[in-house]
């Protein structure tokens, strides 16, 4: 039992201060270092911090002496601190999790009280001057606690589902009961306190997912089905061209690679680009069909195009979209009108080049 207290230049010195000896033994310390018979804490006080003790989380006994409190006292601030910041380096610092302010703010006050542990009067001074916002942050911090991990899988799942409909949302926008899973999700995330609302987030992650999944699978069908019907018109357009024989035997294994490439597709935007990348891949090849199919005497004089010859003619590439862009017809004579405005872009195309490509 501690009958004295030292103090230097009139802050308390912890007993177990390592340099303690040095304080009480060294002459220049003699004017600095004030030794005194401890004062005890009065019961009302140690009554009112044996009841701040009891709402430190996992503290299942205070002790009844004062020395013994003052040890738990110190050992549960530690915890906590060390709780909170292991919480802001690590959990926060990877996601958006709800409450970072108050978990800051916890560490901060923990600090504040350990700046005060050099003795059991000065720190359960510090706990009562603190005693309110003490209590409303270990209040607040059971629904933390409760947070990691159980419910933050929860929340990393919907977290993860938000980003990807980011960008695949708008392929689901006409499914009414997505949307209103989504906008329920993201009201949860964007909540202070979500906790008691997490467990819900279970159905409206299963809700997007199924509807996502199954968008998915119907879309990797339909690209299936477009490399199909990409390989059987490369094989017609290349039909009586021997020349492109070895174009189209490289056809398998360039598809193979494709339909692999689809089967591995774990969203709707990179199925997009699959697609717009078969599209360029069947243009291509259709290209190299017309080029081995092109006769010996064109080819010679395309090699001979240089100074003082006249230029190979060159073929010019038109967009489809441009030359048959999206259009409602209703009548025979709109239908005329749309064909002779097809017919007159590529006849001009060809009288300017000689040849016209659509890609």
């Amino acid at each position: 039992d501690q009958k004295a207290e030292v103090s230097r230049l009139g802050v308390a010195v912890d007993a177990s201060d390592r340099n303690m000896v040095g304080y009480l033994t060294r002459r220049s310390e003699a004017n600095q270092v004030k030794v005194s018979k401890r004062e005890r804490v009065d019961e009302a006080l140690l009554s009112i911090v044996r009841g701040l003790l009891k709402g430190f989380p996992e503290v299942d006994a205070v002790p009844e002496d004062e020395d013994g409190m003052f040890a738990c006292a110190k050992e549960q601030i530690g915890r906590v601190r060390e709780r909170c910041n292991g919480l802001l380096r690590n959990e926060y610092a990877q996601a958006a999790y709800p409450e970072k302010d108050l978990v800051a703010s916890g560490a901060g006050l923990m600090d504040e009280l350990l700046r005060h542990d050099a003795t059991a009067k000065t720190l359960f001074e510090a706990l009562h001057k603190s005693k309110d916002d003490l209590n409303d942050f270990l209040e607040d911090f059971e629904s933390i606690r409760g947070f990691f991990p159980n419910q933050q899988r929860l929340f990393d799942a919907a977290l993860k589902v938000d980003a990807a409909m980011q960008d695949e949302g708008e392929y689901l926008c006409g499914n009414a009961e997505v949307a209103a899973a989504l906008e329920s999700l993201r009201e949860i995330l964007g909540m202070k306190r979500p906790y008691a609302r997490i467990k819900d987030l279970n159905g409206y992650v299963e809700t997007v997912e199924s509807a996502h999944k199954k968008a998915l699978v119907a879309k990797k069908r339909e690209l299936q089905d477009r490399i199909e019907e990409t390989a059987t018109a490369i094989r017609a357009y290349a039909e009586g061209k021997p020349a492109a024989a070895d174009v189209v035997s490289s056809l398998d294994d360039a598809l193979a690679q494709r339909r692999n490439q689809v089967n591995n597709a774990n969203t709707m935007t990179r199925l997009d680009a699959l697609l717009r990348l078969l599209d360029e891949f069947r243009d291509k090849q259709i290209e190299n069909i017309d080029e081995a199919a092109m006769p010996p005497a064109r080819i010679a004089d395309s090699a001979k195009s240089g100074e003082g010859a006249p230029p190979a003619p060159k073929t010019k590439r038109l967009r489809r979209n441009d030359v048959c862009p999206n259009k409602k017809l209703s009548t025979a004579e709109e239908v005329d009108a749309y064909l002779a405005d097809i017919r007159r872009a590529l006849i001009e195309a060809i009288e300017e080049s000689g040849s016209v490509r659509l890609v």
